[in-house]
């Protein structure tokens, strides 16, 4: 079990796993929590709580006297002196569980859990066992079949199992835990009390701060759900305060970068640094690049040196203080606070440097184990040689360091914080656009959009918190995604269960900071440290193992920045330092490259690249596409696609894999055989033959470039081995290099050779493949970002082109041009290179195809989790995607969730996502699993709200879309079932070799249009004015009638009567806002619906053929998620 640490200013009371953060606690030993009255804590209005607390401290010493007393005792029974004398009077007597009781074990899908007692109306579950029980430690008495468990990991694994229990307790008399449901398994969370600390030592505080926090009331559910208790409402609380806490220290790592910047750019002795970066030899996004670097260093020094990991495990005391006096940061962070240590002195950052080369390379002196990767030697080629002010560095440690909360500076908690949530913070960064002032006076480093006072559209999105996905939304992926799996690799190999997870491979194609793979790598380091300890819950140092070898076998990340790369690789670093042992190696598993554009099955390349690859985009010569696709058709003898190369580069990849790295000798001897690797001949062929394919669409096609650009007789070329056309492999090299073409197939051959990977997860940018001005511009010019309109931003980004620009403008310009035509080259791509028959159609979001590129990379037994908006199942631009996954038996789950309480933050509110739960084509699911219109992920536990739905099923609710109906709960579902059932088909359309099937005979018309047919509409005014007389809703002249035009504001479902005009103001009329009838108003069998138009009947008759059924959608000009667009029929 991992360590837990005290709270700083408590002494008894211990927090792991940010369950509450140990601020917020202070909140509540304080009584500045909400729900902190008198009344929420059972009292009467004449008790005062700090009264109270004092009595029931004196009843606590009473009864833990006696116990201590009696606990040594051999002839008598430890489970009365325990429990029966000190825990049950405890709870009952002190923190008010009245109801306590005995309960009885409980079986949930074979396994049985030993629970002792019950409390809140069974609500909150215990263990209660003697002192001779270890938490942590597996014991016989509480398995089964010969299975050993842990105190701790068995109330963990029921929470984690019952859906009606959400907070549990377990105490073995000495120490008391408060558990919660915890289904991502990715670490313990629990606030502890050490009981014999707070009465031997006397620590009213800390007994105080335990008594207002586990009190019944706080765990008690106020109604019937057990997400409804105080302290859920409390942690609840904590999240939206660590989300300030994560803006705050996302300001202050900003400030980090600008003094850090400034620091080195100003100092006289760095005139290499300012020369390189005058003559462009070092580019201000280099000079960016290198400080990022310096400051996740400085970060896994924060995170190791807390959780006490940097040193090796033989390491002496002398050896640990040594390093503590001299070398650790901890003592930058304490001098950042004092302003005198501030001066223009700079043996801060030699001494500094002296700690990096000791973890590059090792220092046993200090008890330093080698780390290597992020400190190797030349990681910073231009900072480590440069210089920078005490003053300068200090201020950096400080905005690291500390944080403003309030009026006061709080210290950054790295060693509870997630480091998921430290990820966020920095991923929020990646998209500022550094620029170097070499005019002023020192040169100021800053970035773009300083000083402005405003965030522009575009740049708010990406400087707060909507990169963070919450950790309740990852949990639940890799609970339906990757549970699965590692259960069914165990039951296959159960004579190697370690051996069966470390063969297992996850990525995420968007990897980002990896707050997915870091979820993943911690799933499966705890089944292995478990099987490997044969306890539930494993210590500290085995589970960091596991985690270490999990992320160097089975954790695989792409992303298409190479700032995000670096990012997650030091993520993973963060989490996997294991004493004694340098850091993993890790490039061969996360790289940069654009995981949508590229190779990913290499049979699209057999018959060459397509005519539309010669499509004119935006600075193409048209003439010149003509000719290149005249030329693209005549080809020589074909090449045949080589499967014995490609599985030789998989081979290459599979003993890379076995390759130690225990030492840093080992670690380097497989970076340089993964270099010589990405070197060899045969995998620089293949490499090409794909690059060749792609290029196509990307190399400009004009008339400097004619003979350049690839064809598919190039491609034929390069199988037969015949030499290329002279310059065409050059410019398809750059091009690939520009863009980051990922060609799945030889990145990680041996996975993709062996079917695919086990586990995808991720949730990808939901974003318009088409270039978006307005979030281009926000990071580099805010003035054209802000334009008031998009007349205004066209006239600004031509002016960057005009003749007197600065060289500045117009090479924004051209970056703008060359932007906008490689969205327009990803569009062709995915629409015409065969890589996504599903998705490649209409409006293209990446969404959408990365969820295709999920699909293809599922093993065949393997499974994906993402989170997508909704439209994927419902959107018609999606409707092959979902009708592929619902034939082929491959879509396992697809939960709903409405943002509206900012799941996202930074997301609108009313905007719809799901996590999406695919299988691999190898394990059909014959019925998936679903449920709408959730807020949280809690929700999936009221069982009410799930139901599930078959391939049938869909082709009974939507025989024609086969997308996805919707519905609010399992009843709605099932009445509806009933009613199609019986009700029969009204229409379906034909459908290959089905035949059309039409029992009503229908036929569908757009009748009339507002925008072709607003000729013949006529107001009320208007007809009244030409003397026409209302009867009902038809207006009557003689023998002459007009009929009421309905729009789809005026009817519902079951209500033809559902809204009017009649009554409505002139603006409301104008405005298209209908009043609904009211309920007197339905009781009147000739009330009728009142339209704001009326058209002439003769013009009716010509629409239609009278004496038949007309089925006529009106669109509504507003889409409602939660209402079907209605219809009407007309004889």
């Amino acid at each position: 079990m991992a360590r837990a640490r005290a709270c700083r200013g408590f002494t008894a009371l211990k927090i792991e796993g940010g369950i509450l953060p140990s601020e917020f606690l202070h909140a509540v030993a304080t009584l500045e929590a909400p729900r902190q009255e008198g009344a929420d804590y059972g009292l009467s209005k004449s008790l005062e709580i700090k009264e109270e607390l004092a009595r029931y401290w004196r009843i606590g010493n009473d009864l833990y006297g006696r116990y201590s007393e009696r606990r040594p005792r051999q002839d008598l029974a430890a489970s009365q002196v325990d429990v029966e004398e000190w825990l049950v009077p405890f709870l009952r007597s002190l923190l008010g569980y009245d109801d306590l009781a005995d309960a009885d074990s409980v079986v949930l899908e074979d396994r049985v859990f030993r629970l002792t007692h019950r409390a809140c109306e069974g609500a909150v579950p215990l263990l209660l066992v003697t002192h001779d029980f270890d938490l942590d430690r597996a014991d016989p008495r509480l398995g089964q079949d010969g299975r050993r468990q842990a105190p701790h990991g068995m109330m963990q694994e029921y929470l984690n199992a019952e859906d009606a229990a959400l907070w549990g307790m377990v105490s073995n008399g000495s120490k008391l835990r408060i558990l919660r449901d915890n289904p991502s398994l990715t670490r313990p969370s629990y606030i502890e009390a050490d009981l014999d600390l707070v009465f031997a030592e006397e620590l009213y505080p800390d007994f105080a701060a335990l008594w207002l926090t586990a009190h019944s009331s706080r765990l008690r559910p106020l109604d019937d759900r057990a997400s409804n208790c105080i302290i859920e409402s409390w942690r609840a609380t904590a999240q939206e305060t660590g989300e300030r806490v994560r803006e705050n220290l996302r300001d202050g790592v900003t400030e980090a970068l600008r003094q850090i910047g400034n620091g080195f750019l100003c100092h006289p002795a760095n005139t290499g640094l300012r020369e390189a970066l005058e003559t462009g030899a070092l580019s201000s996004e280099r000079y960016f690049q290198q400080l990022l670097r310096l400051i996740y260093r400085l970060l896994i020094l924060f995170s190791a040196e807390e959780r006490n990991l940097l040193h090796a495990p033989d390491a002496t005391d002398e050896q640990r203080s040594l390093f503590a006096d001299g070398y650790a940061l901890s003592r930058l962070r304490e001098r950042a606070l004092r302003r005198r240590h501030y001066d223009r002195n700079r043996d801060l950052w030699q001494g500094l440097q002296i700690t990096f080369g000791a973890l590059a390379t090792g220092a046993p002196g200090l008890g330093l184990s080698a780390l290597g990767g992020l400190f190797r030697a030349g990681e910073c080629p231009d900072l480590d040689g440069a210089a920078i002010a005490n003053e300068h560095l200090l201020e950096t440690v400080r905005n690291l360091a500390f944080f403003r909360s309030g009026n006061s500076l709080a210290r950054v908690n790295y060693r509870d914080m997630d480091t998921e949530e430290l990820g966020s913070v920095y991923e929020s960064l990646l998209e500022l656009r550094p620029v170097i002032d070499v005019d002023a006076s020192p040169w100021a480093f800053a970035f773009i959009g300083d000083g402005n006072g405003e965030r522009v559209k575009g740049s708010e999105r990406k400087l707060t918190g909507s990169y963070y996905t919450p950790s309740s939304l990852v949990g639940e992926l890799v609970k339906s995604t990757l549970d699965p799996v590692i259960a069914e690799a165990v039951r296959a190999r159960p004579e190697d269960p370690c051996g069966a997870i470390l063969d297992l491979k996850v990525v995420d194609p968007a990897c980002g900071s990896g707050h997915f793979l870091l979820a993943a790598a911690r799933r499966l380091a705890d089944e292995i440290a478990r099987v490997e300890s044969g306890a539930e819950t494993p210590d500290e140092g085995a589970r960091q193992h596991a985690l270490r070898e999990v992320v160097r076998h089975c954790i695989y990340g792409v992303d298409q920045n190479p700032l995000a790369v670096e990012l997650c690789k030091a993520a993973l670093w963060m989490e996997t330092v294991e004493p004694g042992k340098p850091l993993a190696f890790l490039d061969p598993h996360i790289l940069q490259g654009d995981s949508l554009v590229g190779v990913l099955d290499p049979d699209i390349i057999a018959n060459g690249i397509p005519d539309d690859a010669y499509k004119p985009l935006a600075g193409d010569d048209k003439a010149v596409c003509r000719d290149l696709k005249k030329r693209n058709r005549i080809r020589g003898q074909r090449g045949l696609f080589d499967q014995d190369a490609v599985l030789e580069v998989a081979i290459a990849g599979l003993d890379l894999d076995a390759m130690p790295e225990d030492t840093l000798d080992e670690v380097e001897r497989k970076r340089a055989a993964w270099r010589a690797s990405q070197r060899d001949e045969i995998r620089a062929r293949e490499a090409m033959r794909a690059d060749l394919f792609v290029g196509a669409y990307f190399v400009p096609k004009t008339h400097d470039t004619l003979d350049l650009v690839p064809l598919s007789d190039d491609v034929d070329r390069l199988d037969r081995d015949m030499p290329g056309r002279a310059g065409v492999e050059d410019l398809v090299r750059r091009r690939s290099h520009a863009h980051r073409f990922h060609h799945w197939h030889l990145a990680f051959a041996e996975i993709m050779q062996d079917g695919g990977f086990d586990a995808i997860l991720g949730n990808p940018p939901w974003e318009r493949i088409k270039l978006q001005e307005q979030e281009f511009f926000a990071s580099r010019s805010p003035e054209i970002a802000s334009a008031p309109n998009k007349a205004a931003r066209d006239r600004l980004i031509r002016q960057l082109d005009r003749d007197d620009a600065l060289p500045a403008e117009r090479a924004l310009f051209k970056e703008f041009e060359s932007a906008k035509r490689e969205a327009e080259a990803t569009t062709l791509f995915a629409r015409t290179a065969g890589r996504y028959p599903l998705t490649g159609v209409g409006d293209l979001n990446t969404y959408a195809i990365f969820a295709e590129t999920f699909l293809q990379l599922i093993k065949p037994h393997g499974r994906a989790g993402l989170i997508v908006p909704t439209g994927i199942a419902t959107d018609h631009s999606t409707r092959a995607f979902f009708e592929h996954a619902v034939t082929h038996s491959r879509l396992v789950s697809l939960y709903d969730f409405e943002n509206r309480e900012a799941v996202f933050v930074g997301v609108h509110r009313s905007y719809k996502f799901c996590l999406l739960t695919l299988s691999g084509k190898g394990s059909p699911v014959p019925e998936a699993e679903f449920a709408f219109f959730l807020h949280q992920v809690e929700q999936l536990k009221e069982p009410e709200r799930r139901f599930a739905l078959s391939a049938d099923d869909f082709s009974l609710f939507n025989p024609n879309t086969r997308t996805c109906p919707i519905f609010r709960t399992k009843q709605d579902m099932e009445i509806a079932h009933k009613m199609y059932k019986r009700a029969g088909i009204l229409w379906k359309e034909a459908s290959g070799s089905e035949p059309e099937e039409n029992p009503w005979g229908v036929s569908f018309q757009r009748m009339f249009d507002m925008s072709n047919d607003s000729g013949l509409f006529r107001t009320r005014r208007q007809m009244e004015e030409d003397g026409w007389t209302l009867d009902g809703n038809v207006f009557m002249r003689g023998d002459e009638r007009c009929l009421p035009l309905y729009e789809a504001k005026l009817f519902h479902q079951y209500d033809h009567r559902f809204a009017t005009f009649d009554g409505a103001s002139e603006k409301d009329i104008k405005n298209g806002n209908a009043q609904p009838l009211t309920a007197d108003e339905k009781s009147d069998p000739g009330a009728v619906a009142v339209p704001r138009y009326w058209v002439p009947e003769k013009e009716v008759a010509e629409r239609l053929d009278i004496g038949r059924i007309t089925a006529n959608f009106i669109k509504p000009s507003r889409a409602e998620p939660s209402r079907a667009e209605p219809s009407r029929a007309e004889p």
